[in-house]
């Protein structure tokens, strides 16, 4: 399929379903490098969780996300991971169980075509590690807010991030570019 792209799901489908596998893909000499994921949350991440009194003012989700009031912070995500294609994103927020793909995607905005899928329903630690299993990436963060889902001690995957700053807050920006830049050579 020279002169076309492929995607990643293209690349690697596997028992019916699709998977980021961990590959390497040489083709005229270029190299396709393995997938880092980034697990990610969106209320207290993309964000602030006071955000959601929207639906309390029962604004629709649309209307919402159009305002800027959800999902505000998708675009200092996107900035980080500019230079770093490989990086895909992973929903295993709540939302994962209310909407389908497409949706999700769409309100990825700037970050929607790095979207490769979401964790299973259920335990959110467990279904993080459940898709690891299946989709062996190269590297992988979890960008959350809630200290709560996850073990203790807390694991070093785990960037927990202020309910109210997210992504926003430069300790949590420092802490993805210092990941990004360290698995960047793996």
């Amino acid at each position: 399929m020279l002169g076309s792209a492929l995607t990643l799901a293209e690349l690697t489908k596997s028992d019916g379903g699709m998977t980021p596998n961990s590959v390497t893909l040489t083709c005229h000499g270029l190299s396709i490098r393995q997938v880092r994921i980034i697990y990610c949350d969106f209320d207290g991440v993309l964000h602030p969780v006071s955000a959601l009194a929207v639906f309390e003012m029962r604004l629709p989700r649309e209307a919402a996300v159009q305002q800027g009031r959800l999902f505000r912070w998708t675009y200092i995500l996107e900035e980080l991971l500019t230079e770093h294609k490989d990086v895909k994103i992973v929903v295993h927020s709540s939302w994962r169980q209310l909407l389908p793909d497409q949706e999700l995607r769409r309100y990825l905005g700037p970050l929607g075509d790095r979207y490769i899928g979401k964790t299973d329903n259920g335990d959110r630690w467990q279904s993080i590690l459940n898709h690891v299993k299946t989709s062996n990436p190269g590297d992988w963060i979890v960008l959350d807010d809630h200290a709560g889902e996850f073990p203790t001690p807390q694991p070093l995957q785990l960037v927990l991030c202020d309910p109210e700053s997210g992504v926003w807050d430069p300790v949590i920006r420092e802490k993805i570019t210092a990941w990004l830049q360290a698995t960047a050579e793996r």
